[in-house]
């Protein structure tokens, strides 16, 4: 049974509480846990603690899969994760912090920046959407265009336009 406040939670009720949220593990390919440290909690300081029990908690809940950090106080210190774990698929912060400690936890070359991945679907063809004018609108001369274009990679040199004349 679940006590009257989390503070007093044990391990397994904090499990338990949590895997009442868990869809299971036909529905999900990763899962991830929103902590806010509080010492009491048994959490410490976010640049120096890498949440293991957050980590447990989440394993226990979603045996096998990726486990993220998905919302906390402040990224955790890369540094910390690659000497003595655990190792989040990533987190996400609410408040980055001290500029200073934000600039040396992204730059840390244990982290994974976007430009260092792979393609995720290399076969993904970039994509053009006419926004206006509407697909069959009657159009006059000097008509504007309002168009959207983009890619993963940097692939679209040039898009034309041709206007059909209909009867």
């Amino acid at each position: 049974m679940l006590r009257e406040t989390r503070r007093e939670w044990s391990l397994a009720d904090e499990i338990a509480f949590r895997a009442r949220y868990y869809p299971g593990a036909a529905y999900c390919d990763l899962a991830g846990i929103d902590i806010y440290p509080n010492l009491s909690e048994g959490y410490g300081d976010p640049a120096a603690d890498t949440y293991p029990k957050a980590w447990e908690i989440t394993r226990a809940v979603a045996p096998g899969k990726m486990l993220a950090l998905c919302e906390g106080a402040t990224v955790i210190h890369p540094k910390l994760m690659k000497q003595k774990g655990p190792r989040w698929l990533y987190t996400l912060q609410w408040w980055p912090g001290d500029p200073r400690y934000v600039r040396e936890v992204y730059t840390h070359d244990f982290l994974i920046t976007l430009d260092e991945l792979p393609p995720l679907n290399p076969e993904a063809r970039p994509f053009v959407r006419l926004n206006a004018p509407r697909d069959g609108q009657h159009l006059s001369k000097g008509v504007e265009l309002s168009v959207d274009a983009g890619a993963r990679t940097p692939d679209i040199a040039r898009v034309e336009f041709l206007a059909l004349e209909s009867p």
